[in-house]
């Protein structure tokens, strides 16, 4: 008997990411005092009691743009084509924080420590630069869907543009930043088909890319940031 189409499907795995333990962190880099970036759930918190979240963020979520540049070449014998590659791979994402804190602000203003205010003591400068620079960081989104869950750590993008700061009665200020991805990042999750291929079993049909680790790797990367946990 043919293979029905509702045997391998399996509504399980789509998921509908946003419950409340999802969160962003943001942080730059300094050459050496990067922090060692989790690789496991319980890694990340315990990296969360020193570098916290950016707190909450816009109903719109954090959607990751892939854009990729292609090249067609095509034979003399009927122009036909015989090849497509990729020659450029950005994938960036977009991050819109709620929260008017000083791990938000630094980084859309590009903005240094705040000083004394003379006389006043509840209160602080901030020098705006006039310009804004390319800002190296690392990057951790942490996407929930009930008891499924899915981290992914950068350990460098650029924040390039900033969105537009509304300040009015009828519309949340927040402080939107564009994460550029820089290079290899990796993935944490507790996805049952990826389990199950691990242990030999899940989609076993479908062959494996080009992951920076194979399954028969122990799990360190050697391309992973290491250092203190001095700073961001």
């Amino acid at each position: 008997m043919a293979l029905e189409a509702t045997d391998i499907r399996n509504a399980d795995n789509a998921r509908a990411y946003g419950d409340s333990d999802t969160d962003v962190w943001l942080g730059r880099r300094v050459k050496g005092k990067d922090p060692e970036l989790p690789k496991s759930s319980n890694a990340l918190t315990t990296f969360a009691e020193t570098y916290p979240p950016l707190g909450w963020l816009s109903e719109d979520g954090v959607p990751f743009e892939t854009d990729t540049d292609s090249e067609d070449f095509t034979a003399l014998q009927g122009s036909q084509l015989i090849k497509s590659k990729i020659t450029q791979t950005t994938r960036t994402a977009t991050i819109q924080a709620l929260e008017e804190a000083f791990r938000v602000g630094s980084i859309y203003w590009d903005h240094g420590e705040p000083k004394a205010v003379d006389g006043a003591a509840d209160e602080v400068l901030i020098d705006l630069p006039g310009s804004l620079s390319t800002i190296d960081c690392w990057a951790i989104f942490k996407f929930v869907d009930g008891e499924n869950f899915a981290i992914y750590v950068w350990p460098h993008v650029q924040i390039t543009d900033r969105g537009d700061l509304d300040h009015s009665n009828s519309d949340l200020t927040l402080y939107e930043m564009t994460a550029k991805f820089i290079g290899d990042g990796w993935m944490i999750t507790n996805n049952s088909d990826y389990v199950a291929r691990l242990n030999g079993g899940g989609s076993d049909a479908f062959p494996a890319g080009k992951g920076v680790t194979t399954p028969t790797d122990t799990g360190a990367d050697t391309n992973a940031p290491t250092g203190d946990a001095d700073g961001e």
